[in-house]
């Protein structure tokens, strides 16, 4: 059977089977590493938060892990809720597009978004976008159904509306294109209203999720340029292609050119990463590229096929060099075993860089200083006097350093601050010694004993 033969036929499960695929390999990769799964602070810090989290309106990714962790386990529960969203929003995306589209355009969509980094992001984190990508997905797709759908749609778009601001932008967005392209603007405009009311109120009494902030709007949004959360290059090439090659077309697209635009403004004046919500309209934009591209009539046959093929290899080849270097991320396993050993010891208050926080919390149990003022004056300071003053002061027990924080994240030189202190061995204990993870025990020299 030829390719195009079978984009043109429905098969969810095919789908399904090769986004597992696509987001499987991380953790195949370290698993054969013997890394622990579960990667990077915040899927730490969500696991936390499950263990005694309420029902809270502003954390219901948590809340999911929470509850389902009584069932498989919390850390088994951060897995599969992200894995069952991340699937999910395939399976719907495809569905959607199929509605404004066909079948074989869906295809190309759905596949350019699997094996896009901002997805394969969403699951390896274990992130909460997840979730509202798939209710995103989900309120678009009732949307376009009968009555009923759209109630249902309502009610999960005013859920979303007190998720924070930009889920309130996104979603406002979303109920603009309804309300211009269908016929029943009034309902539209009614659910706007009451969305855009529900949003603004209760920003000031919840608490969204942490946003992921831009430091340089293009080496922190581009994965090929080292970004955790973000698009590929060749992604962004074909969604541009896409939008020229529709720019024409203004009474179909333009809207969309419009919500575009909008997004990338916000992300360049807040310097909010919004790359997981502008990969939907991007994987939608590449598709229309690539196809165009197509399509297009070529003098050499064999140049048009080798073109294609360059193209395909490089989507594939920013997943798959994002995929080989968030394998290594942290935490590795050394991080895990000093933990583990630590949790022998007597408990005390543990400090170090503030991304080891949640991962120390959830191994030990131990407190954490959380004061970064006092932090910073510890951690660079080579006053012994000044420094031991200000740890016994703090009630501080622990002091625990990687390699992460040798290399640039606390220190860029050996024997900095605090590094050049920890040569006198009778206040500083190192307790644990691992290639990628050290702890020392703080001992005040003036502690008085009673006899």
């Amino acid at each position: 059977m030829k390719i195009k033969n079978f984009l043109e036929e429905k098969n969810y499960l095919v789908l399904i089977i090769l986004a597992l695929s696509m987001l499987s390999l991380t953790f195949i990769i370290r698993m054969i590493q013997s890394q622990p799964i579960l990667i990077g602070e915040q899927a730490y810090s969500n696991l936390i938060q499950a263990q005694s989290l309420g029902p809270q309106i502003n954390e219901p990714y948590v809340f999911l892990i929470s509850n389902l962790g009584r069932i498989i386990g919390l850390y088994a529960a951060s897995i599969v809720v992200a894995l069952i969203f991340c699937l999910g929003s395939a399976a719907l995306l495809f569905a959607f597009c199929e509605k404004l589209t066909n079948t074989y355009e869906a295809w190309i969509i759905s596949l350019i978004f699997i094996s896009s980094p901002a997805f394969i992001f969403m699951f390896v984190f274990s992130s909460a976008y997840s979730l509202y990508i798939f209710l995103i997905l989900l309120a678009g797709y009732l949307l376009s159904c009968n009555k009923k759908a759209k109630i249902a749609a309502g009610v999960i778009l005013m859920f979303l509306s007190l998720q924070g601001l930009i889920l309130l932008l996104l979603i406002s967005l979303i109920l603009v294109y309804y309300l211009i392209k269908s016929e029943n603007k009034r309902g539209y405009a009614f659910l706007l209203a009451i969305v855009l009311f529900l949003g603004v109120v209760s920003n000031y009494y919840i608490e969204p999720e942490p946003r992921i902030l831009l430091q340089d709007i293009f080496t922190d949004s581009v994965t090929d340029f080292g970004a955790l959360l973000g698009l590929g290059v060749f992604n962004i090439f074909l969604a541009l292609l896409g939008i020229f090659s529709t720019w024409k077309n203004k009474k179909k697209y333009g809207l969309l050119h419009g919500f575009v635009l909008v997004l990338i403004l916000v992300m360049i004046l807040y310097k909010i990463n919004l790359s997981v919500y502008l990969n939907l309209i991007f994987s939608f934009f590449a598709a229309k590229g690539l196809i165009n591209f197509v399509k297009k009539k070529w003098q050499l046959k064999i140049l048009k096929e080798l073109t294609v093929l360059l193209v395909i290899c490089g989507l594939l080849f920013s997943s798959f060099s994002y995929i080989k270097r968030v394998s290594s991320k942290y935490p590795d396993q050394d991080t895990i075993k000093a933990l583990k050993k630590l949790n022998d010891f007597e408990k005390g208050i543990v400090l170090s860089h503030d991304s080891n926080y949640p991962l120390i919390k959830y191994y030990t149990g131990f407190s954490v200083f959380e004061q970064k003022d006092i932090s910073e004056q510890i951690f660079q300071s080579r006053d012994y006097y000044k420094t031991t003053q200000m740890l016994n002061s703090s009630n501080i027990t622990y002091i625990l350093v990687d390699n992460r924080m040798k290399q640039n994240l606390v220190w860029n030189k050996e024997e900095q601050g605090l590094l050049f202190l920890f040569r006198n061995n009778q206040t500083f204990h190192k307790i644990i010694d691992m290639q990628a993870v050290q702890v020392w025990e703080f001992i005040p020299l003036n502690i008085s004993i009673e006899v």
